[in-house]
């Protein structure tokens, strides 16, 4: 119950869990392992305002699953009048079988202002029909 301090050091705006009027692109599934996600999104402005480019913004994530080991890499930059916003987050899991041990790291940086950092470690322990999960940030 609660949330992360990945989460919570994020300053990533109205785009930091989601981002409204998107297009995105998968890689198809059958690479050996790898995969990756190409997304172009726009805020929801009028077109002869100020801000009308705040909330556009492109993401990018790369990839490897194969066996107990998951690594990926992410990174976006959002638009905003009041500086934009560049985040980069890495993460990574790897199955030892009993438990699953995983780890993940953020920054976000909005331009002449503050940064936001942030990281996790955690485990999943299957118990009966479902999980123990353990995390700390």
């Amino acid at each position: 119950v609660g949330t992360t301090q990945t989460l919570n050091s994020s300053l990533g705006g109205p785009t930091t869990a989601r981002a409204s009027n998107s297009i995105g692109y998968f890689l198809p599934g059958n690479l050996g392992g790898f995969y990756g996600q190409a997304q172009y999104y726009m805020g929801e402005n009028l077109s002869n305002a100020a801000n009308k480019k705040d909330g556009n913004g492109l993401a990018l994530r790369a990839g490897y699953a194969n066996g107990p080991i998951n690594a990926a890499i992410a990174f976006s930059e959002t638009k905003f009048l009041a500086g934009n916003i560049k985040a980069v987050n890495l993460g990574g899991s790897y199955d030892l079988g009993m438990a699953k041990i995983m780890a993940h790291y953020n920054q976000d940086k909005i331009s002449g202002g503050n940064d936001g950092k942030g990281f996790l470690i955690g485990g999943l322990v299957p118990v009966g029909a479902g999980e123990v999960r353990l995390a700390y940030s």
